[in-house]
């Protein structure tokens, strides 16, 4: 009887898309292309410089490396996303039905880009191109955007009083507010007790010899944090420089 109840409940499990290991929200690389997919795209779970390295409600996050002077396969984001650059970026973007965009994105750029579209990614420098990739699974409605990097924002006039306590906003949607936060050195941040925040250290990249995400090729583990309805997630500067964070705050409070 027990053993019975044990197979209905992992019948149960399967059947409502969680999968262990796999965040139910975020495509797995079997996951079934839209009716809108061009010919030969796959899934951005099944093109391999793509890493899930956490996913839930709200976002699937992607930790990208294109290694140089190679390309992604065209592959389809099905939702809108916001990304992060690690490190000066040399770069071709080709989307689906647009003429190809050629590139260069300064250390720290932050974009955010409307779903659904499928791309290549072609990296045209001699390092590799990096980025934490942001899937946003809500609708966003309309973005306002006000600066197009974290060290724009954070050398803004802005800077000198929200750097280190609400942060100086990069984006806005209806749903999201994205933010640059500087941490003094020899001081600690705490993400607001009221929001669901993502958070991206991307000095962390700096040094890489520490441990990796789970099949990341280059990137530290820890570097992207969830502060969730169960935890107060703070980010402490151990070093003398201010530490540069990017903050995701869900409006849909806890």
């Amino acid at each position: 009887m027990r053993f019975t109840l044990h197979l209905q409940i992992l019948a149960f499990l399967l059947l409502s898309g969680v999968v262990f290991g796999q965040p139910a929200s975020c495509p797995t690389s079997a996951s079934a292309m839209s009716p809108s997919a061009p010919a030969g795209a796959v899934p951005i779970s099944g093109e391999h410089h793509h890493h899930l390295v956490l996913g839930n409600r709200y976002v699937c996050v992607w930790e990208v490396e294109v290694p140089p002077r190679q390309r992604t396969l065209l592959h389809e984001h099905d939702n809108s996303y916001a990304y992060i650059v690690l490190g000066d970026a040399d770069i071709t973007n080709a989307v689906t039905g647009k003429a190809p965009a050629k590139l260069q994105l300064p250390d720290t750029t932050v974009n955010y880009s409307p779903g659904p579209l499928a791309h290549v990614v072609t990296n045209d420098a001699d390092t590799p191109f990096r980025n934490i990739t942001i899937e946003l699974l809500q609708p966003q409605g309309a973005v306002d955007k006000h600066y197009p990097s974290l060290d724009a924002a954070l050398a803004s006039p802005e800077a000198a009083q929200e750097a280190a306590t609400s942060g100086v906003t990069l984006f806005e949607t209806n749903e999201i507010r994205a933010y640059a936060v500087a941490v003094p050195g020899g001081k600690s941040w705490e993400a607001p007790a009221d929001h669901e925040s993502l958070v991206v250290q991307p000095e962390k990249i700096v040094n890489a010899s520490g441990p990796r995400e789970k099949d990341a090729p280059m990137f530290p583990a820890g570097m992207v944090r969830w502060d969730g309805a169960e935890e107060h997630l703070a980010v402490h500067n151990d070093s003398r420089q201010p530490e540069k964070l990017l903050v995701l705050e869900f409006k849909d409070r806890k």
